[in-house]
């Protein structure tokens, strides 16, 4: 079985992905799909920097480098969640679609809760004097700006998490 999990900061999918890694699934890290860029740090050493996906065409190609993984991930671990944005229809069919012939159950899930409650969890773990803070706010306000309803055809799992994270009613939806 594969669990996508999308949903803006905040909204309970790093708390769900958790739960579902202590229920025995394997956890992908999407940022090791990330496009990388080299660049020369301050020592004058070279490194890599993952790049987040900018546009649905940079999502396009990650979610293909990951659908290339699935023949041999579907056999390593029978039950894997994937938690990313998927706020934008076509790439979020296109992992989906990808994903079918791998997986004997694929279940899109997206996670929604009230700003108020986004807000409260975001001030938990991130302090506003946190660099990264600054980033991953403009970040998931962009997501929101350009995100794309689900469409019934899809099939998606609507979660709301604005009373906690229940990994018990979640799986209840599954199935």
């Amino acid at each position: 079985m594969l669990i996508c999990i999308g949903g803006f900061w905040g909204s309970g999918s790093r708390e769900l992905e958790k739960k579902l890694i202590r229920k025995g699934f394997h956890s992908i890290d999407i940022s090791n799909y990330h496009e990388k860029r080299g660049f020369i740090d301050k020592d004058g050493l070279f490194r890599e920097r993952a790049v987040p996906p900018k546009s649905d065409d940079d999502r396009m190609r990650l979610f293909r480098r990951l659908i290339e993984d699935f023949p041999r991930l579907s056999k390593m671990y029978p039950n894997i969640v994937i938690r990313a944005t998927l706020h934008r229809s076509a790439p979020r069919r296109y992992l989906v679609s990808g994903a079918r012939p791998y997986f004997d159950r694929v279940h899109l899930a997206w996670l929604s809760c009230s700003q108020e409650v986004r807000e409260r969890r975001a001030r938990e773990w991130i302090s506003e004097e946190t660099p990264r803070f600054g980033k991953k706010e403009r970040r998931d306000e962009a997501a929101q700006s350009e995100f794309q309803d689900l469409d019934p055809s899809e099939h998606a799992v609507i979660f709301d998490t604005t009373d906690g994270v229940d990994l018990e009613r979640f799986m209840q939806l599954l199935r």
